[in-house]
């Protein structure tokens, strides 16, 4: 989810600006710029800490830490897992290595790296797994050291006013 929001904000550097924070506008790069991957990159990470904070005007939630109210992780006939009152700690300090921003071509890559993610809440699974029976319910924690994170994006260019802009279509 966090990644979603943050190439939703690294694509704002190429479309409009009306109505954002002025750190999101001076972080600004326009679409046919010959080194828009260097300039999301250097603005990217300026902002991301900002950004992690939340952004009121535009309805983005604090990310430090993120909030997440459950995940249905298993849900087969045989076992069911789910994660509840989620915490996940760290993402302020998420940089980005590389963007490979191909809007031509309706593909573009985007390279985190973070040294720790926290992630803590409540767990619940009920069911089988072959034979033996899994019962359980409690608090769990997560380390995650020295993540890198790949994020692939589908979007396409449109033109509004005259200009060039990035609208995302899908994210995995």
């Amino acid at each position: 989810m966090y990644r979603l929001y943050l190439f939703q904000i690294l694509c704002i550097f190429s479309v409009h600006t009306i109505g954002l924070p002025e750190y999101i506008k001076k972080a600004r790069c326009h679409i046919n710029r010959p080194d828009i991957e260097k300039c999301m990159k250097e603005n990217g990470n300026k902002i991301i800490p900002l950004v992690a904070e939340g952004i009121p005007e535009l309805n983005l939630p604090t990310m430090n830490p993120l909030h997440v109210d459950f995940i249905q992780m298993i849900n087969t006939p045989q076992l069911q897992v789910n994660i509840s009152d989620i915490k996940v700690y760290g993402l302020n300090r998420m940089k980005i290595q590389d963007i490979k921003a191909r809007f031509s071509k309706g593909v573009s890559k985007l390279f985190l790296t973070n040294e720790n993610i926290t992630v803590v809440g409540k767990y619940n699974a009920k069911g089988k797994v072959m034979i033996l029976p899994v019962v359980g319910e409690g608090d769990f924690s997560v380390y995650l050291e020295n993540g890198v994170y790949n994020e692939t994006v589908l979007s396409k260019v449109v033109k509004r006013n005259g200009e060039d802009y990035v609208k995302r279509i899908d994210t995995f």
